[in-house]
């Protein structure tokens, strides 16, 4: 006779051991600034009841029943770069909120949406062409350009958008020079990379980065002028 509750207990380990390895590859990711590269994924668990679930989860093949719990990742991976200081961690783990930690991959199935997560965070390679993006999302290339065209958008505008979108995230982390930041972006040299920034929201990245530290330099301002102001009558 089956016993069902240990059988579920089960099934819910291996579920939250596979949850909690995914927000560690995220967090490796987010430590790099690029995607980490699945050879595979060695789960303890004998298999999940839910059809492909972890296959899903990590887009890789899952090896069951293993000894540990493990990540194979591609070798170049570990060349990579830590792109982030102790400083930066410590806001990441400041002003992150948990359920994002423990969030799933986002599920939103819009169209853009699913560009972006074929795209990834990795900006600094070539993106890929009209043609391949449409073979990657299984239509055609007439009918991704329609469908661009009926949210009011190129393949052009939703890669510029999308490279503003992380260069501004990343100007918003001082630790990060604009030169890193440029060629995060892919840009051969940092002058192309200002002319775009400039062409896209008015700004160069250093005045982009000083206008979002408005409220520390009034504060600095604040404590300068209450420093050197009178004492008379206190």
């Amino acid at each position: 006779m089956v016993d069902t509750t240990q059988l579920h207990s089960e099934l819910e380990a291996s579920y939250t051991t596979a949850r909690m390895m995914a927000i560690w590859r995220r967090f490796c990711q987010w430590l790099i600034g690029k995607p980490l590269d699945l050879l595979g994924v060695y789960l303890q668990a004998q298999g999940p009841d839910k059809d492909n679930y972890f296959e899903q989860l990590f887009g890789c093949d899952i090896f069951y029943g293993s000894e540990h719990n493990a990540f194979l990742i591609a070798e170049h991976n570990l060349d990579c770069p830590l792109i982030h200081t102790e400083e930066s961690l410590r806001k990441f783990l400041r002003n992150a909120p948990y359920h994002l930690l423990v969030a799933q991959e986002d599920e939103d199935s819009s169209l853009l949406s699913q560009m972006k997560r074929i795209i990834g965070t990795d900006l600094s390679h070539e993106f890929p062409s009209v043609v391949a993006m449409a073979e990657q999302l299984h239509m055609s290339v007439r009918t991704l350009r329609r469908r661009l065209k009926d949210l009011d958008t190129t393949y052009q505008q939703f890669k510029d958008e999308l490279r503003q979108e992380h260069a501004c995230r990343w100007l918003n982390q001082p630790e990060l020079k604009i030169n890193a930041v440029s060629a995060l972006l892919g840009f051969d040299e940092p002058s192309a990379f200002h002319r775009s920034f400039k062409k896209w929201t008015g700004m160069t990245p250093g005045e982009y980065r000083a206008s979002r530290q408005p409220e520390a330099l009034s504060q600095n301002q604040l404590s300068t002028s209450l420093g050197s102001a009178p004492t008379e009558g206190l």
